[in-house]
């Protein structure tokens, strides 16, 4: 009984992790708990007292109707319950359903077995089968740990998800929302100049960005590349690409190889989620745009030709701004208006970037998908972001225009938003924007994985090299 108590377990909070294939799950305990059911009946066939099957004919029905309906809610509800459930099992099933029957059996047959070898056994013998059942013990406990702390920390993150991604953002990213920073200049290895933490906005907190000036500018007057962060709305900073991408280093950054190929860099930070959930960040954002619009010549910026780059959840929120600038029904619908007139904002790069809410949990790797899922749960307060219809708020694709911007799309091919980028580069095509799409096979280069833009890898150094040629196309 302890064994299918932890089977329901295990597979309960199993489901919570495998967002994308939770019905194959409950396809699992659904056959399984047929199984039980006809054990039960068969075993205790004409003996109204017993009951159990009927539990596990519960389980049939509650994950039935996880295999028949789509959403959250749908394959939570039996995953809790298979939980809850197992739980009981493990507890209460010798006592609540008098599974005794079952214990006594195997208490006989041990029994019979140890009067069968009492006499025959030595004290070797003994001191081994001694050992021997204090290792399948301490496996039983382990395994029963195990799936104790995984169905825990599924549970919590169901009904708390900001409780852990806090955790993580404050302890293991340190980043955190801060509303103080020292505003300082300083010169970096090669003469570049930079200059830190300027406050661009004081009503929410992390409203500062970085300067960093090219040493060698491309022009006289260089365009402005304007750099977002990634990280999932929920951590990272101005001087980070994305947190979640498996490697990153500054000197492969884009912050970095722009300067170097001539162009200012502004990046940004914005407010953080969970305290800040959507649309705060972009709001917060655009009033960033306004501020260096209105402080150009203070900080020497050219502010008349001006490119968005972002990585991951920062490439989102710059194609957001992008068509808040480019399309007054968005602009409506997040309640911003436009910074820029018809021709300053001269294109957009996106790197691994999140293009539709309803996939932001689509990476085909249950790693990123159980991570990116949680942080848009989230940031926008929504459980079901693959069927709300609040998630089309603003989402990239639906509001592009033929006055969006030329288009930078580059993605990898393993654990990210690849099919995203397919379809955006698929959509601006359709309405007549130039848009280039940086796609490199799993077969011509091994596996990409999210944010491999940024980890210094000769496919990196290719994107770069591509990004550049591509500010180059457009600054005209």
């Amino acid at each position: 009984m302890s064994f299918i108590g932890l089977f329901y377990i295990f597979f309960g909070a199993l489901g919570q992790y495998l967002v994308s294939h939770s019905r194959i799950v409950s396809l699992i305990v659904v056959l399984a708990s047929l199984l039980f059911t006809i054990l039960f009946i068969r075993i205790y066939a004409g003996d109204r007292r017993y009951t159990m099957w009927r539990w596990f004919f519960a389980c049939i029905l509650i994950n039935a109707a996880g295999l028949i309906r789509t959403g959250w809610y749908w394959y939570t509800l039996p995953a809790v319950w298979n939980v809850f459930f197992g739980i009981l099992l493990l507890q209460f099933g010798h006592r609540a359903w008098d599974i005794e029957v079952f214990r006594e059996r195997e208490r006989r047959k041990r029994k019979r077995q140890s009067q069968a070898l009492s006499g025959r056994t030595t004290r070797r013998e003994k001191r081994a089968a001694r050992r021997k059942r204090t290792f399948f013990r301490f496996l039983s406990s382990a395994g029963k740990g195990f799936v104790f702390i995984f169905a825990g920390l599924m549970l919590l993150n169901t009904f708390a998800p900001s409780v852990p991604l806090k955790f993580l953002r404050n302890h293991l990213y340190h980043t955190r929302n801060i509303t103080e920073a020292e505003q300082k200049e300083e010169i970096l290895t090669g003469g570049v100049r930079k200059v830190s933490d300027i406050q661009y906005d004081t009503e929410f907190p992390n409203g500062f960005l970085d300067i960093t000036y090219a040493p060698n500018p491309v022009q006289p007057d260089p365009m402005t590349v304007i750099f977002i962060h990634g990280g999932g709305f929920v951590w990272g900073d101005k001087t980070d690409g994305d947190p979640n991408a498996m490697v990153r280093k500054y000197e492969y950054g884009t912050i970095a190889n722009l300067v170097g190929a001539g162009y200012n860099v502004v990046s940004m930070n914005y407010a953080l989620t969970p305290e800040y959930t959507y649309p705060i960040a972009i709001k917060q954002l655009n009033h960033g745009l306004r501020y260096l619009k209105q402080h150009a010549d203070e900080w020497g910026l050219n502010m008349n030709a001006i490119a968005l780059a972002g990585v991951s959840a920062g490439g989102n929120l710059e194609g957001v701004l992008a068509n808040i600038q480019t399309n007054p029904v968005c602009a409506a619908v997040i309640g911003e208006e436009p910074v820029f007139t018809d021709g300053e904002l001269k294109g957009v790069i996106f790197e691994s970037s999140l293009i539709d809410y309803h996939r932001f949990g689509e990476t085909h790797n249950h790693y990123y998908d159980y991570l990116f899922y949680t942080m848009g749960r989230v940031y926008f307060h929504i459980n079901d972001l693959k069927h709300d219809r609040r998630m089309n708020n603003a989402n990239i694709i639906q509001y592009v225009t033929n006055q969006f911007p030329a288009a930078f799309i580059s993605d990898g091919n393993t654990a990210t938003f690849y099919e995203q980028a397919f379809a955006l580069n698929e959509g601006l095509t359709d309405v007549g924007v130039y848009s280039e799409l940086n796609y490199y096979s799993t077969e011509e280069a091994g596996r990409l994985r999210h944010g491999f833009e940024e980890n210094g890898s000769e496919w990196s150094r290719k994107t770069m090299q591509r990004i550049v040629l591509f500010l180059q196309k457009i600054d005209v």
